[in-house]
C-alpha cells in the first residue's frame, strides 16, 4: 500500500469512528415538561396515549430514569417507601435552596443530620438488568448503605457522600437476581437524592421522562442551577425534548421575560447535548389567552425557533384556537384538555413527529 492509499485509508477509518461516535452520542430517550398541560388534569394526560406509541417504535424498551418522588410513583405504580426524616424537595416552594437547586426538575428526597434514614423503591412489571441510583456528593457529605431487596441482613454495600460538590451515582446488577426493589438504608449525615435509573441492557434503551408537574413555571425551573441542569442532560443525552412552558407564567412574566427564560434553558440543553431534537411546543390556547401574555409567547416561541433553527409544535394550527377545542368539546376546563383533547393531541404529536424527523 502507497502513501496515498494509506492516507485514503486512515481518512476512511475516521469517517466511520466519527460517524460512529455521533450516532451514539445520544440515547433513544424523550424528555418532556414542564406543567399540567403535559402531566395531566383530572387524572389525564397525553401521555398515556403518546408514550405507548411512541415506545412502539423502539426494540429495546426500559424504564429508564424515574425520579424518587411520591407524585412519580403514582404515577408509575412504583412502590415507594421512606422514612419520616427524609423531605420531599416537590414540596418545596423555593427551587433555588440547596440540594434541591441540584436536581433535572425540583424533585427527590433529601435531609440534613439525618440519622439512620431509609426508603425503597419497587418498580411492578418492568424488567431491568441494572440500575443506578443518583446522589448527591458535598464536601460535607453523609453516608448510606444500598442493596437490591428489602431483606432485612442481606449484604449491602456502602458509600459515603463526602466530595467535590457534584452528582453521582451507585450502581447495582440484577442480572443474577429477581429483586425489583432498590432500598437504601442507614442515610446518616447531610444526603439527597434524585432518581433512580433502569437499564434493559449496558447502553441507554428507549424510555420516556416526564419532568412536568401541575402549576409549575418556567420561571420557577429556571432558579434551578443550570451547570448541574447541563450534567443530567449530558447525562441523559435525549434524542428528544418536547418542552411545553409558560402557560402558568402567563399572567405575571412579560413576553420578553419568557423569551430570556426559555433561551436560558434550551441553551443549557443545547450545551450539554448538541444533537438533541428540541422541540418548543406552543401550548393549546387558554381562555385568558387574548388577554394575557400568552399571546406574546407565541412570538417570542416562533422567534426562537427561527433564531436557533428549532421546530415548533404549534398546536393551535394544527388543531384548532381556543373556541375550537370549546366548540368541540375537547376541554375540562379554561386551560386543560379533557381525555379526548389530550388523546387529539397525542395523535397530533406523533404525526409531527413521524413527518419532521
Amino acid at each position: 500500500m502507497n502513501t496515498k492509499h494509506l492516507v485514503i485509508f486512515i481518512t476512511i477509518i475516521l469517517l466511520f469512528f466519527i460517524n460512529s461516535c455521533e450516532l451514539a452520542s445520544t440515547s433513544e430517550i424523550c424528555v418532556y415538561g414542564i406543567d399540567s398541560l403535559t402531566h395531566g388534569a383530572d387524572g389525564k394526560s397525553f401521555r398515556t396515549s403518546f408514550d405507548k406509541k411512541y415506545l412502539a417504535n423502539y426494540e429495546d424498551i426500559e424504564p429508564g430514569f424515574i425520579h424518587i418522588d411520591y407524585a412519580t410513583s403514582k404515577d408509575l405504580d412504583i412502590g415507594y417507601r421512606k422514612s419520616s426524616g427524609l423531605k420531599n424537595m416537590a414540596s418545596e416552594d423555593d427551587y433555588s435552596i440547596d440540594p434541591v437547586k441540584y436536581s433535572i426538575s425540583g424533585r427527590g428526597i433529601y435531609g440534613f443530620n439525618l440519622l439512620n434514614e431509609e426508603f425503597t423503591y419497587t418498580i411492578k412489571n418492568k424488567p431491568f438488568i441494572k440500575v443506578r441510583i443518583y446522589y448527591l456528593q458535598r464536601p460535607d457529605g453523609g453516608s448510606f448503605k444500598y442493596k437490591l431487596g428489602n431483606e432485612k441482613g442481606k449484604n449491602s454495600f456502602s458509600q459515603s457522600m463526602k466530595g467535590e460538590l457534584g452528582i453521582k451515582y451507585v450502581e447495582l446488577d440484577k442480572s443474577t437476581s429477581t429483586e425489583t426493589t432498590i432500598s437504601v438504608s442507614e442515610i446518616n449525615g447531610n444526603a439527597a437524592f434524585y432518581g433512580a435509573w433502569y437499564f434493559n441492557s449496558e447502553t441507554p434503551g428507549a424510555s420516556v421522562l416526564n419532568i412536568a408537574k401541575g402549576g409549575m413555571t418556567l420561571s420557577k425551573v429556571m432558579t434551578l442551577d443550570s451547570e448541574f441542569r447541563q450534567y443530567w442532560y449530558a447525562q441523559f443525552k435525549p434524542k428528544l425534548v418536547l418542552f411545553n412552558a409558560g402557560t402558568n407564567d402567563r399572567l405575571e412574566v412579560n413576553g420578553g421575560m419568557f423569551k430570556n427564560l426559555l433561551n436560558q434553558y434550551i441553551n443549557d440543553v443545547l450545551v450539554a447535548t448538541s444533537e438533541t431534537n428540541f422541540v418548543i411546543v406552543e401550548p393549546n390556547q387558554t381562555a385568558d389567552y387574548k388577554r394575557s401574555f400568552a399571546i406574546d409567547y407565541t412570538i417570542k416561541r416562533n422567534e426562537l425557533a427561527k433564531e436557533k433553527k428549532l421546530k415548533v409544535l404549534d398546536l393551535p394550527k394544527l388543531i384548532g384556537d381556543y373556541e375550537f377545542f370549546i366548540k368541540n368539546d375537547l376541554m375540562l376546563d379554561g386551560v386543560h384538555p379533557n381525555e379526548a383533547g389530550f388523546e387529539l393531541i397525542s395523535k397530533v404529536t406523533l404525526d409531527f413527529l413521524k413527518q419532521t424527523n
